[in-house]
């Protein structure tokens, strides 16, 4: 594996103490049978951001910025003119896109430009406001499948076995997003002394606020990254969309090596979203520990899938928006859900810090035959490589 890369976005806010701030985006809480939503539920709410990043777009030909919905900031901020310092006179053309909890803002650059790796900007607001960035191409390989996710607070061994996992499936690279860890600097040291089987990693500091647990609507962070993976850092055919504690799984039994790589090459030529469903990995152990588990520790799960919050990995080329649970395709490309035997991902109750988590999940759940069957797929894959020792060097988090 290669020396993992730390990318640091370049975003761009109001000011806290200024006028303007962003209104709710939609008040309801979408939790059935919860308490109406209170003001103590939007302390985490997004105020001032404007753009999440602003960075060289992968394919080279524009500009552009993730950011949550303007809401009432549209009629405040806009128009907004990126322009480049050695022509201050003529912004570039602004062309914007509401989806789903995200904005994306995209500066096309004239044709002499496409592809650099460096460049000044200047980003003027309705409002007054004035910003200088040096913005720096990230220089990633084409790969074939990557798989990307936003995480907070996880212990680096459940980080650790997932990447493990993940190499073994042909996964090439991780875009590992951050919400702001309280070790990040530690996490990024470690992870970047993984072994080599592992996925190549790509670390994006992603430090903001995550949102209202109740108010899905209200949650922007997740949305933002969503989408940045594909238009800052999406030199890939294929990207997975899942969590550290959900490892996908392939019909193969044991898992064969590349088996997810294998299967997206499989997908078909038109083929533009696989979307997996899932089994709960409960925690039906009979004696309690204070050790801290990992996926080794569990080896029963379900015996119904979910059927629900679905996952999902996406054809580069075909995307049009990125969500957690879905993606809206360009026309022409159609999605499939395969088969539980033939794909799905393993999901881990007990392999949570519950740091966005409103109800608590991963309790120890008694045993009962008609609920539970025996899985091994995970531990004894895992148990069968040769770099399972977990990296020193990081403090490993809140269990």
């Amino acid at each position: 594996m290669s020396a993992a890369l730390r990318y640091r976005p370049t975003p761009i806010s109001l000011d806290a103490n200024g006028p303007h701030s962003r209104t709710f985006h939609d008040t309801r809480q979408h939790l059935p049978g919860r308490a109406p939503l209170e003001a103590s539920d939007y302390a985490g709410f997004e105020r001032h951001a404007l753009f999440h990043d602003l960075y060289l777009s992968a394919d080279g030909r524009a500009i552009e910025a993730v950011g949550p919905p303007l809401v009432n900031l549209a009629g405040e901020i806009l128009p907004v003119t990126l322009t480049l310092p050695a022509d201050e006179g003529r912004g570039l053309r602004h062309r914007m896109r509401h989806y789903d909890r995200v904005t994306v803002h995209r500066f096309a650059l004239p044709r002499a430009l496409h592809g650099h790796d460096s460049l000044d900007v200047h980003v003027t607001f309705a409002h007054g406001q004035r910003e200088e960035r040096a913005l720096r191409r990230v220089a990633l390989a084409p790969v074939t499948l990557q798989v990307t996710t936003l995480q907070k607070d996880n212990p680096l061994e459940w980080i650790v076995d997932w990447l493990d996992w993940l190499g073994l499936l042909g996964v090439e690279r991780v875009l590992l997003y951050d919400n702001g860890s309280r070790n990040a600097d530690a996490l990024f040291a470690a992870l970047s002394r993984s072994a080599d089987a592992r996925p190549s990693l790509v670390f994006i500091d992603w430090p903001y606020a995550y949102g209202p647990v109740r108010s899905y609507y209200n949650q922007f962070a997740q949305a933002t990254q969503n989408n940045h993976a594909h238009r800052c850092l999406g030199r890939a055919e294929w990207t997975g969309h899942f969590d550290v504690d959900e490892f996908p799984l392939i019909a193969s039994r044991p898992p064969v090596a590349n088996a997810l790589r294998r299967r997206v090459d499989a997908a078909g030529g038109r083929t533009g979203l696989l979307r997996l469903d899932s089994f709960w990995v409960p925690d039906v152990r009979d004696a309690a520990s204070d050790v801290r588990p990992t996926v080794r520790d569990f080896d029963h799960r379900e015996r119904e899938a979910r059927g629900r919050a679905h996952k999902y990995l996406v054809r580069g080329r075909a995307l049009r928006m990125a969500n957690t649970h879905n993606a809206r395709l360009r026309p022409g490309w159609t999605w499939r859900t395969p088969s539980v035997t033939d794909a799905c991902f393993l999901h881990y109750k007990p392999l949570t810090t519950r740091w966005r988590d409103y109800a608590a999940r991963g309790e120890r759940e008694r045993f009962d035959p008609a609920l539970h069957v025996t899985e091994r797929a995970v531990i004894d894959a895992l148990a069968a490589r040769s770099s399972t020792t977990c990296p020193s060097g990081a403090d490993s988090g809140r269990a």
